[in-house]
């Protein structure tokens, strides 16, 4: 069994990129465990300091880890236009999480790096994947990937679309 570390709550001051293309009332942060939000400036982009939102016109989704406007108004355009500071972290390791690092741990040891790997030649290299190649995400087994996956913001480690 692997002893795994938790990373106490940290307070993270992280800039946002707003695209032109959309109108955006929600933003989605960077990392889990997300425990409160210290402050949301707007019209970052300019390189003044911006200007605060009021605690009331936002608030966070912890389980999601998003801060969503509920004064009816978007984030304005621009490149690093919204500046979020937050605690985010964890005081112990969850459980599920200090599973999942076992059961990846026991995975590699038993002979992941041959995993999708069916045959293999040397002299004009060649080589044959398995048919359950596929069923890996990120590399790793889909119930040790679904494990972690409630640990990451944003639908976890699972190849999302653009639109999530």
């Amino acid at each position: 069994m692997i002893n795994l570390t938790a990373q106490a709550d940290t307070v993270y001051t992280e800039n946002y990129d707003i695209p032109m293309a959309y109108t955006i009332d929600e933003l989605k942060l960077i990392r889990g465990g997300v425990v409160s939000v210290t402050e949301v400036r707007t019209g970052m982009s300019g390189g003044g300091s911006g200007s605060v939102l009021a605690a009331t016109s936002y608030y966070l989704d912890a389980d999601n880890a998003m801060i969503k406007r509920t004064d009816y108004c978007y984030f304005d355009i621009g490149r690093q236009e919204v500046q979020v500071q937050y605690t985010a972290g964890f005081s112990t390791v969850p459980e599920d999480l200090q599973a999942a690092a076992n059961l990846a741990v026991i995975y590699f040891m038993e002979g992941a790096p041959k995993t999708g790997l069916k045959s293999e030649k040397i002299g004009r290299y060649s080589y044959t994947r398995s048919e359950n190649a596929d069923d890996l995400v990120a590399g790793l087994p889909p119930h040790v990937a679904a494990m972690v996956n409630q640990f990451v913001p944003g639908g976890g480690i699972v190849p999302r679309t653009q639109e999530q």
